[in-house]
């Protein structure tokens, strides 16, 4: 309140109440009083509001500044960022390429060593075939010797085993014409499969040689079998006429034996398994009988002889495989084998018609249920077995 307001304030009191004048003083002075704090409250959260909005615009000032700061800063990121991208599609560039030069590489090495196995295999073979005829041939004592010390020397820190170690000629074998006329190994290597394939269809007759000692496989060929039973340390000779596949088997480290299997078995006092895998296809029936019976002489009680052999009652082995080899002389009946084998005294003979030797090939049967539809689709399935069933059996049987 201003002191014009009040001095008239005070000339109206005078007026109108004498006498009052100290008393009013006394309220107007209470009421000046309580103005001036007002008014300095009020000015002082004015100056609190003024310190406030500096303060605010302080730290605006600041954000902006701040902000401004970012914005070169996320800049530079950006074009690090960039230079990091180009970086990165150079190394992705030059990755892609020295992936396309090791694809070259790798392709140039593995058709290097593909040619360098094939160089080594034929030129295996073809030592192979000239000591065959070099021991086939009537040549001079003094070439013979020096063949067989070639043989030896190459042999020597491979072999493994007293069979390994014997001589090829220990014991005779016949020649056999078709073997002479065409490269057997050669024929074989075309036809028969990978190694490694046959030996994972042969792994089914393991459980039988378990933990046996002296197991004869006879007509080894190549020597799968020989070598399944080896790397499962059962102790086997493989034995076989051709000499290329002996000399093969012994650059392979396996135990093997040049000659007639029959001579071979006879030779030995006991075995506890004989193994024929696709080998009496080969043979006249005759000797298939001699083979059972020497068999059964030599096995010791409880040893299983296994003889696996093209199925002639599975109509494609005869379009597929079976006269597609030269060497063989004709198809045995799973049931002739079977009871020639119940003949060579073995009482418990099983046939066995392989999963692995069936063909892929179904005959679509009929949709329906009439009598007639279930009739059809049955005899399909009889033809179906007997066009596409197992292409291979085998005889197990128990001595």
């Amino acid at each position: 309140m201003d002191n014009t307001t009040l001095k008239k304030i005070l000339r109206v009191i005078k007026a109108y109440m004498p006498g009052q004048k100290w008393l009013v003083r006394r309220e107007l002075d209470a009421l000046n009083e309580a103005y001036n704090k007002k008014v300095a409250n009020d000015e002082a959260i004015i100056k609190d509001l003024e310190d406030k909005i500096h303060n605010l615009y302080e730290h605006n000032h600041n954000v902006h500044e701040m902000n401004k700061k970012l914005q070169s800063e996320i800049e530079g990121l950006r074009n690090d960022l960039a230079v990091v991208s180009n970086n990165l599609e150079t190394v992705s560039i030059n990755l892609r390429n020295n992936n396309e030069i090791w694809k070259r590489h790798d392709r140039i090495v593995n058709s290097y060593e593909a040619e360098d196995k094939k160089l080594i295999s034929d030129l295996a073979m073809e030592f192979s075939n000239l000591k065959a005829r070099l021991s086939q041939d009537a040549m001079s004592d003094s070439v013979a010797d020096k063949v067989s010390f070639v043989a030896e020397s190459a042999d020597s820190n491979s072999l493994e085993g007293a069979a390994a170690n014997t001589s090829v000629e220990a014991i005779k074998a016949p020649a056999g014409d078709t073997y002479n006329q065409i490269d057997y190994f050669d024929f074989e290597n075309h036809f028969r499969g990978p190694r490694d394939q046959i030996k994972e269809v042969q792994k089914i007759y393991l459980p039988y040689f378990e933990n046996c000692k002296n197991v004869i496989d006879l007509g080894c060929g190549r020597g799968e079998f020989t070598e399944l039973l080896h790397e499962n340390g059962i102790g086997v000779t493989g034995v076989d006429m051709y000499l290329p596949y002996v000399e093969y088997m012994k650059m392979r480290h396996l135990p093997a034996i040049y000659g007639d299997a029959l001579e071979y078995i006879r030779s030995q006092e006991s075995v506890d398994g004989i193994f024929l895998g696709q080998v009496v296809e080969h043979m006249p029936i005759e000797k298939v009988i001699e083979v059972l019976n020497v068999a059964y002489e030599k096995l010791l009680p409880g040893s299983y002889l296994i003889m696996e052999t093209p199925n002639p009652m599975c109509l494609a082995v005869f379009t597929n495989s079976f006269y597609m080899d030269p060497s063989h002389s004709k198809p045995v009946h799973p049931l002739t084998l079977q009871y020639l084998t119940q003949k060579a005294g073995f009482s418990e003979v099983n046939i066995l018609f392989t999963e692995s030797s069936r063909m892929p090939d179904k005959i679509p049967l009929l949709n329906g249920d009439s009598e007639d539809i279930v009739a059809f689709n049955n005899e399909m399935r009889r033809v179906e077995n007997m066009l596409f069933g197992s292409q291979d059996y085998a005889i197990i049987a128990r001595r």
